[in-house]
């Protein structure tokens, strides 16, 4: 609001991504596509070469989470095709290198429609891409939200302790919590199914602390971690990347009540 009332639109850019990127985590996806949708609208002022792939990104991400996967592969084909890889283009007001947001959006999105080895092959070359620039933040996402999970949705659990241990020292180097707490999460996926029982606790409300989101997540890793509060939530805001998942394991509680 400050933004628009001072007539700053690089501000108001920052403000709409910061509310995207909010919105996702916290699981509100409707809310991320419009929001995506006003930053994809909003940059007419700025060179295409600049602007196009974080907002192209940004809609792939927001398509992927409310379930429309081809046009969430499509978008991020098209951000990868877009810019190349001979220049670095991190935008450090912006956080992460959207090739490899891109990159990791992508492995997801292909990991979700049914095709696990390229899902595989698209999250190590996020992560080499990240490691390549030396861009910690970028390989923190890119291990977070593409290298873990898709190793562990493939049965790879080797590889994803690696990833993870990287993860967790990484966010822990750079004191972010968000994503300690995402490494913390995929410790306990790891030690249950290592046979470790219950695995490392998690904080309570996790929700509170990191969004739906990681919840989420790490639901389709490990049914338990699935709590009432997730599954009622599916009624008022679906998360269509991993509704079937979620009610799948409602109706089997319910099944078992």
């Amino acid at each position: 609001a400050l933004a628009e009332r001072h007539d700053a639109p690089e501000a108001r850019r920052a403000a709409l991504w910061g509310l995207w990127l909010h919105a996702n985590m916290d699981g509100d996806n409707a809310l991320a596509l419009d929001l995506a949708q006003r930053f994809a609208a909003s940059g007419d002022d700025v060179p295409a070469a600049a602007f196009a792939p974080v907002a192209a990104r940004m809609l792939a991400l927001s398509d992927q989470l409310v379930g429309r996967l081809a046009q969430a592969q499509r978008g991020c084909e098209q951000v990868l095709a877009g810019i190349g890889d001979n220049q670095p283009v991190v935008r450090t007001d912006l956080q992460f290198d959207p090739r490899v947001s891109a990159r990791s959006t992508l492995a997801r999105t292909l990991w979700l429609r049914g095709r696990s080895d390229e899902a595989r092959a698209m999250a190590a070359e996020a992560v080499a891409l990240a490691e390549s620039i030396g861009h910690d933040l970028s390989l923190i996402y890119a291990l977070a939200l593409a290298a873990v999970p898709v190793a562990l949705w493939t049965g790879e659990l080797a590889l994803a302790a690696r990833h993870n241990e990287a993860l967790q020292a990484r966010a822990a180097a750079r004191s972010l919590r968000l994503w300690e707490l995402h490494g913390s999460g995929y410790a306990r996926v790891l030690a249950q199914r290592g046979g470790l029982a219950t695995g490392t606790p998690l904080p309570a409300g996790l929700h509170r602390l990191a969004g739906w989101h990681l919840q989420q997540m790490l639901a389709t890793q490990d049914a338990a971690l699935a709590d009432a509060a997730l599954l009622v939530r599916l009624d008022g805001e679906p998360a269509h990347w991993c509704t079937a998942e979620l009610l799948r394991i409602r109706a089997l509680r319910q099944q078992q009540a």
